[in-house]
């Protein structure tokens, strides 16, 4: 109701609120003896960061703030607050005491509570609205288009900067307050709940349009993108790690594997579990376009990272520039193994249409071609030649 644009405030306070609820009702639960012996302080983290999500993008869109206020800045703000909140209620007793490998609660599966419920609320809260605009637009084929384009690049934004948000939080808070047994897992947690919660944001209803990729494997690429981004950046931002100067960089390399494993696994299991309704597609797209994501997202985060002006940063200038991209198509390609075996209904494997196009790139006759020769292990390869898109998404810079 204030005169003029009050922005910046708007995410400030969005962020003081979901930190507030999600620290005051996880360390409530935790708390309790009851309660924090059993899986309660994460159903609670991943519930009230879910709804408080979803209402606050809601709310902007009610109020017809969006011209105003960036939706996805509100994503980012959100699940930033929503992260920071549930690790302060594990730690809360001793924080000011900042002990080494204290915790009152796991805070792995918290910070995969809070970026799962916050990816899914803030998406969903945005399709709703999507839904209900199309109910009373006329028919014609142009409007309607129109009208999910601009929803499907709202998401796209929202997706990558909720996992931004909740990955620069929850890696954060684990080098201020070191995290018992291991950050680089935290890390790997906390990516996980980022993709599949909006992949099980964005499942609920058809928005594919005219892509030829159905739109949860885009959102698994933005998801990823934003996760990478937010886990290098905040790692390199407050330790010594310089990927800038050293050819391999041994904390960025680490950083990297451990949200390229997160996303993978939390992509692949999301997009291919039946039971949240996602529209299933084959596991070999979605670890494809999860590869490009955290290629993307961790040379963007690792650059700005190292002080790179978001105007004018160049992933050229980062020395460690090809390690990080080996790194994570190699922690992608595992990852993705790792989860076929978990699925207890669908493996990953290449599909017929997937194999015949193979074989007619590389002119395969198989009643005449050794395939031992097809096989052969190549000694050098190109990670970023078998990229799905060709659009890049816009560089996410945190606020």
């Amino acid at each position: 109701n204030l005169d003029g644009n009050h922005a910046i405030f708007t995410y400030e306070i969005s962020k003081v609120i979901s930190n507030s609820l999600v620290m005051g009702s996880v360390a409530s639960a935790i708390n309790e003896e009851d309660l924090s012996s059993s899986e309660y302080p994460t159903k609670i983290a991943k519930s009230a960061s879910e709804k408080i999500a979803f209402h606050i993008i809601d709310q902007a869109l009610e109020l017809g703030m969006e011209e105003q206020w960036d939706l996805k800045r509100l994503a980012e703000a959100t699940s930033f607050g929503s992260s920071v909140g549930a690790q302060m209620a594990s730690i809360f007793e001793k924080s000011m005491d900042y002990p080494p490998n204290w915790q009152k609660y796991e805070r792995n599966q918290l910070a995969k509570a809070t970026a799962e419920g916050s990816s899914e609320g803030s998406t969903d809260a945005r399709i709703s609205t999507w839904n209900e605009i199309s109910q009373n637009l006329p028919e014609e084929e142009d409007i309607q288009e129109e009208a999910a384009e601009n929803a499907r690049q709202d998401l796209l934004s929202i997706s990558q900067h909720s996992s931004m948000g909740s990955l620069i939080g929850n890696v954060g808070i684990s080098i201020y307050y070191p995290n018992p047994l291991d950050r680089l897992a935290l890390i790997n947690y906390a990516a996980q709940g980022a993709t599949t919660g909006s992949m099980v944001g964005v499942s609920k209803y058809n928005l594919k349009g005219n892509d030829t990729e159905s739109f949860d494997v885009q959102i698994a690429r933005s998801s990823s993108n934003g996760a990478a981004f937010g886990a290098t950046f905040e790692t390199i931002a407050l330790t010594n790690a310089n990927p800038k100067d050293f050819s391999s960089d041994n904390t960025t390399i680490s950083v990297v594997e451990a949200v390229t494993y997160g996303s993978t696994y939390g992509a692949i299991t999301a997009g291919n579990d039946p039971s949240v309704g996602a529209n299933a597609a084959d596991a070999l797209i979605f670890k494809q376009a999860v590869k490009q994501g955290s290629i993307e997202g961790s040379l963007n985060g690792s650059s700005l990272g190292t002080g790179s002006a978001e105007e004018s940063f160049n992933t050229d200038e980062l020395r460690s520039s090809s390690s990080i991209v080996k790194a994570a198509a190699n922690t992608n390609a595992q990852a993705a193994a790792d989860a076929s075996s978990s699925m207890a209904t669908k493996a990953i494997r290449t599909s017929t249409s997937d194999m015949l196009l193979l074989m007619k790139k590389f002119n395969i006759n198989p009643r005449l071609t050794n395939p031992t020769k097809i096989f052969n292990k190549k000694t050098s390869s190109n990670e970023e030649a078998d990229f799905l898109f060709e659009k890049k998404l816009q560089v996410a810079s945190p606020i």
